[in-house]
């Protein structure tokens, strides 16, 4: 696999492309005409403010993902990206710390004075201190437009370090979530304006935003006011912002991007004293273009590995195939699978109909796609992927579910206990093939939850039949939904002495597949902590056992050595977690300390 770098980043980034297998080719020139010709071999395409154009893109039939260097992507075309199906990924936090500092260094260098001081000094008039108007940050505005990661950051700053007052205006974050940052809403940008000393510039560059700071916005702002911009040039009307420093109205700008880039060197704002001017330097610091570069070449080696990247401009595409390739080949999930196998039989159940136990373990330590694939080639026949007790996001979870089919083994998904339960779609929309829903205590909150893990008839479950495991191309969307509905498991925890009181009713329940018994949680419940052999204990067990037998329903409990799997295989169990990732790490480790006398 190839990746063209169309303009230069940081070594970093390349040896990690390098290291994954991906050959490393650098264009000869970043015009779009050149990139047209040198990326036609390319499965791969990074890209800084050259962007790339839909002319670039059709000859590039290979193309898996553009990888866009930076957090703007206006440069590339992503509407015509998206029309292909092709994936643009971003970089959302690798320069957020550079571009909130440098905002604040063009706020004291404008306020202080620095470029005229220097100036001054070198042309010998001394008594300039005497003659500037000098201001200080601290109790004055400042005015955020747009609330992302550096907008963010920047607020964060300006209030710590300056004491500063600051206001948020961006419409698509709600209110509530401006002030638990400590900050104060501002949904009416032109009244924000007029009170604010410092205004911020952090918006996406788009159709309502290009020119939006016009005369008029610029004339709402509080005289002797100071406008930065580090987001894009075109948010900014030049001439009208001229004429607003020049005038006296705004005490100064700066402008770190420009709607040109370079910026010629004629350009009005260079015979502009009150605007200061940098380079696009809001990112061009060792430490940043090293996280950027890093953060750009693992969005690339994820997409060509079947791995969804953290951050995607156009994330609707992740699930289709590109135009003009095999319809039932979908690149951005694995180079190896096809979409109809992909929505095969779950592979424990598979076994359960052949009369057969299935053996696997819990994935809590090593959210790894090495620790999957080790599973499989042990012979696990699944996985159950913690939530409740781990940080694991959804992304990872849906890397893990997908990779886990892939390697022949049913990803199953603890989810995290609080979650509501129209929230507990979202794994098996990521991947998994079924869930373990925690403490069900009675037969109406079980019910509940498969009502809302089902597709119609059974539940409610949204449509969403275009996820990594299906298509709406293979089968009509009635028989998958069919499909899908029979084959995804749901396997209710057992945990206290209620569950076990309303077993009957819970085992009546629609699509209840498996009980399982959370061993700790329950010991605790009936007054044994952690005696698996206590007599309570085992009576219960064998309660649970007997009544899913006389139903059909399966049953399970977790073993913590061979002697223990094959005493609940003996009892008919037909399905057994064995220990976890994080316990089978300790006792290799413990065994080769024996080994070596260390015992």
């Amino acid at each position: 696999m190839k990746c063209l770098i169309i303009q230069p980043i940081h070594p970093a980034g390349e040896k990690l492309l390098e290291e994954a297998g991906i050959e490393v080719v650098h264009a000869s020139a970043h015009d779009m005409e050149t990139v047209a010709r040198e990326i036609v071999d390319m499965d791969a395409a990074i890209t800084r403010n050259a962007g790339l154009n839909p002319a670039a893109m059709q000859g590039a039939e290979k193309l898996q993902v553009i990888g866009n260097h930076g957090i703007g992507v206006d440069p590339v075309d992503v509407d015509y990206a998206t029309s292909i199906g092709l994936p643009v990924a971003f970089t959302s936090y690798g320069n957020v710390q550079l571009v909130a500092e440098l905002v604040i260094a063009h706020m004291m260098a404008i306020s202080k004075g620095v470029r005229e001081a220097d100036s001054a000094v070198c042309e010998g008039r001394f008594d300039y201190r005497y003659t500037r108007d000098l201001r200080e940050l601290n109790e004055t505005t400042l005015l955020i437009v747009g609330f992302d990661r550096i907008g963010r950051r920047t607020a964060e700053i300006a209030s710590a370090a300056f004491g500063m007052r600051v206001l948020v205006h961006s419409p698509s974050v709600p209110a509530a979530d401006i002030e638990a940052a400590g900050f104060v809403p501002a949904p009416d940008i032109n009244i924000a304006l007029g009170e604010a000393d410092f205004v911020s510039l952090h918006q996406v560059l788009n159709d309502r935003t290009r020119g939006s700071f016009d005369a008029g916005r610029l004339a709402a702002m509080k005289k002797g006011a100071v406008l930065i911009n580090t987001a894009r040039g075109a948010l900014v009307d030049t001439e009208a912002l001229i004429a607003a420093v020049n005038s006296g109205h705004l005490r100064g700008a700066a402008m770190d991007v420009f709607d040109t880039e370079p910026l010629p060197a004629d350009h009005p704002y260079t015979a502009c004293e009150g605007v200061l001017l940098s380079h696009h330097i809001g990112g061009a610091t060792k430490e940043a273009m090293c996280r950027t570069a890093l953060q750009v070449a693992g969005a690339v080696v994820d997409v060509l590995n079947g791995r969804r990247p953290e951050y995607l401009v156009n994330p609707t595409v992740w699930d289709e195939c590109r135009t003009g390739r095999d319809p039932s080949f979908c690149p951005f999930v694995s180079p190896t699978l096809k979409v109809p196998e992909m929505i095969k039989s779950n592979l424990l159940k598979a076994l359960w109909r052949e009369g057969k136990p299935g053996f696997g373990t819990w994935i809590t330590l090593c959210p790894h796609p090495r620790v999957v694939k080790i599973l499989a080639s042990a012979g696990f026949d699944f996985v159950i992927i913690e939530m409740e007790h781990t940080d694991f996001s959804f992304e990872t979870v849906g890397r893990l579910a997908m990779l886990a089919r892939e390697c022949g083994l049913t990803p199953i998904v603890r989810p995290v206990g609080t979650m509501k339960p129209h929230g507990l779609t979202r794994p098996l929309d990521a991947g998994a093939q079924g869930l373990l829903l925690l403490s069900i205590d009675t037969a109406e909150q079980l019910d509940a939850i498969i009502t809302a893990t089902k597709y119609y008839p059974r539940g409610n479950r949204p449509m969403n039949l275009k996820g990594p495991h299906t298509d709406y191309a293979v089968a009509p969307a009635n028989e998958i939904i069919s499909h899908l509905n029979a084959e995804t498991l749901s396997i209710a925890m057992a945990e206290t002495r209620k569950s076990i009181d309303n077993l009957d009713e819970i085992l009546k329940v629609d699509g209840l597949d498996c009980i399982m018994i959370g061993f700790d949680d329950f010991s605790q419940d009936l007054g044994v902590p952690g005696d698996m052999q206590a007599p309570v204990l085992l009576e219960a067990y064998e309660e649970v056992f007997a009544k899913c037998r006389e139903v059909g329903v399966e049953f399970e409990l977790s073993a913590q050595n061979p002697d223990m799997a094959a005493k609940w295989f003996e009892k008919d169990a037909r399905w057994i977690p064995y220990q976890n990732d994080a316990a089978m790490v300790i006792n290799a480790a413990r065994a080769l300390r024996k080994v070596g006398g260390r015992a």
